[in-house]
């Protein structure tokens, strides 16, 4: 027992960088992984709850039994935030085909590259002609107002 308290202490504040880092390279790296980030998240706080109670039993603050109930307590945890959020595909969702590291870790999407570059094409496709009408009757509604009140100013300067 005292040599796996011993691993804990050395190894597992790695993890927990290891998978904090994760999170926030999750984070900024993709606005679509926020499912796989909370599970990232869940993760390190189980791996700081064992890391915390073996220093606290290395300190012989609490016994040595209580190891046992530190180490169930996460994983219990960690499997009902994992059976809830557990979201990792390795195939595409639409055609099948295997996907690449990067888009199993970071998207919550599970499309591969060419499903997605279609769905994105198919949003595309829809949505901006509306967002540049919108912006352009916008721009023009701008320099209406804006060719008004320089008329204005001028009126009331003469």
């Amino acid at each position: 027992m005292e040599s796996v308290i011993q691993f804990i202490l050395e190894k597992f504040y790695y993890v927990f960088l290891g998978l904090l880092g994760a999170y926030v390279i999750i984070k900024f790296r993709n606005r679509h992984s926020n499912k796989k980030r909370i599970l990232f998240f869940v993760l390190a706080i189980g791996v700081f709850v064992v890391y915390t109670g073996t220093i606290l039993i290395h300190e012989a603050i609490l016994p040595q039994w209580t190891f046992l109930l530190i180490c169930l307590a996460a994983i219990g945890g960690a499997a009902y935030f994992i059976r809830k959020f557990w979201i990792f595909r390795m195939d595409c969702s639409t055609c099948g085909k295997r996907m690449d590291w990067n888009t199993i870790v970071t998207d919550d999407r599970n499309l591969c590259s060419e499903c997605l570059d279609a769905a994105l094409e198919a949003e595309d496709g829809v949505d901006a002609p509306a967002e540049a009408n919108t912006a352009d009757d916008a721009d023009e509604a701008r320099g209406v107002e804006e060719a008004e009140s320089e008329g204005s100013a001028e009126k009331t300067d003469e």
